[in-house]
């Protein structure tokens, strides 16, 4: 009886602790396709913002 009710509650804290873990691994997944949709963002920032410099810098040499 003793024995059964010691196994039964570590068999509840590991169907916990599996519970967490799962848990855990959608939020870091969940993480991951955000940090790559914001890295495709500052990525495509990025391009502008050297687009936009290059012509400044154009427009400023044609001025001279």
């Amino acid at each position: 009886g003793r024995l059964e009710e010691r196994l039964s509650g570590i068999m509840q804290r590991v169907d916990k602790t599996d519970k967490e873990t799962a848990s855990i691994m959608m939020m870091q997944n969940h993480q991951n396709i955000m940090l790559a949709k914001l890295e495709s963002k500052f990525d495509s920032f990025e391009s502008k913002l050297d687009l936009l410099l290059n012509c400044k810098r154009k427009v400023g040499k044609n001025e001279n």
